[in-house]
């Protein structure tokens, strides 16, 4: 799979590429040689990084078809245009785990097929390492529950700080069991500041946190987000 790329000799010594399938994706060199490795390598992260944002990739499109657009013209005025295959490279294959079937690392190039199919991994192993970090806490606070008298979180809430799904303070309430008006009792806080923390619209002062703290029975790192 090869894109069109734009080659504009710079003002100074060298060369400036673009793509126009791929507004903003653009890379320079001092030699034509040098400017279009580097082109390959862009290309590359530049459609890794739409694909982990869930933006559809764009189909290639032939020299006679960017030829033929009319929009381009200011843009491809004085250009040497030329074929740039997506080529991940080793170390972005590595990182983004190609499935092996599916990479040609003689050909050097890649689908986006196998690119997506790479990122699902990579995002797969993502989930995963971020699961076992949320048990290793959770069994640390179980232990510290045991030595100290204090509460342990469970495991999925753990992830959901984590995730940043959930602020530390709610998940340690919802660990203990109280409500929001609950806890605003307890700890002689209003319950609307309780709930602009959670949502993290304020930054409460110490004096909030420690009495909060103290009403879950934690430490005040505990809630501290």
């Amino acid at each position: 799979m090869r894109y069109v790329a734009f080659i504009h000799a710079d003002d100074a010594p060298g060369f400036g590429i673009s793509f126009p399938d791929f507004p903003g994706c653009v890379t320079q060199g001092g030699t034509m040689e040098e400017a279009l490795a580097r082109a390959r390598e862009v290309l590359a992260f530049h459609v890794s990084a739409m694909l982990e944002d869930g933006i559809e990739i764009p189909a290639p499109r032939s020299i006679d078809e960017i030829e033929a657009d009319t929009s381009l013209s200011g843009w491809r005025e004085g250009a040497t245009l030329a074929l740039v295959p997506l080529d991940p490279g080793r170390a972005a294959r590595d990182a983004i785990a190609i499935p092996a079937d599916q990479d040609d690392a003689e050909d050097g190039e890649v689908t986006i097929e196998a690119l997506e199919g790479g990122l699902k991994a990579r995002r797969a192993r993502k989930a995963l390492a971020a699961a076992e970090d949320a048990i290793d806490i959770a069994l640390a606070l179980e232990a510290r529950a045991e030595d100290e008298g204090k509460p342990s979180m469970p495991a999925e809430l753990v992830k959901a700080t984590l995730d940043g799904r959930l602020h530390p303070l709610a998940a340690w309430r919802k660990t203990v069991g109280l409500t929001q008006a609950q806890l605003a009792g307890k700890a002689d806080v209003r319950m609307a500041t309780i709930s602009d923390i959670e949502q993290g619209r304020i930054d409460p002062r110490q004096s909030t946190l420690v009495a909060l703290a103290a009403a879950l029975g934690v430490d005040l790192d505990d809630i501290v987000d």
